[in-house]
C-alpha cells in the first residue's frame, strides 16, 4: 500500500511539473509588434520621446490625436521615414486640412 502511494505521488509530480512543458516550446525571432516601438518622427525623438504633449503636427495622430485640434495652420503635411535594423523600413504619411 505504501509503495502504491509513493508511486502515485511520483507520477503526479512528473506529470504536473512545470518544467516539462517548457522544453517543447522553441522560441524564435521574438519580434511580434516590436515595430510599433520605433519612433515616427525625428521631431519627437529630438524632444525626448514626449510626443504626447508637444506634438503640434499631423504626427499627433500617432501620439495624442486630441492635439490635432490645436494645430493652427490650414494645411499641414508630414512625411516620415524610419530605417531600422535588418532592413526594416517604416514610412508614414500624414496630412491635416483644416476646414
Amino acid at each position: 500500500m505504501k509503495r502504491w502511494i509513493v508511486m502515485n505521488v511520483l507520477a503526479a509530480l512528473i506529470v504536473l511539473w512545470p518544467g516539462t512543458a517548457e522544453a517543447q516550446i522553441v522560441k524564435k525571432a521574438q519580434v511580434g509588434f516590436r515595430f510599433l516601438e520605433n519612433p515616427v518622427s525625428a521631431e519627437v525623438v529630438g524632444r525626448g520621446m514626449i510626443g504626447v504633449t508637444t506634438t503640434l503636427s499631423p504626427n499627433a495622430v500617432f501620439w495624442n490625436p486630441s492635439q490635432l485640434g490645436w494645430i493652427t495652420s490650414t494645411v499641414d503635411l508630414s512625411v516620415n521615414h524610419t530605417q531600422g535594423i535588418a532592413d526594416i523600413q517604416k514610412y508614414s504619411f500624414d496630412i491635416r486640412i483644416h476646414v
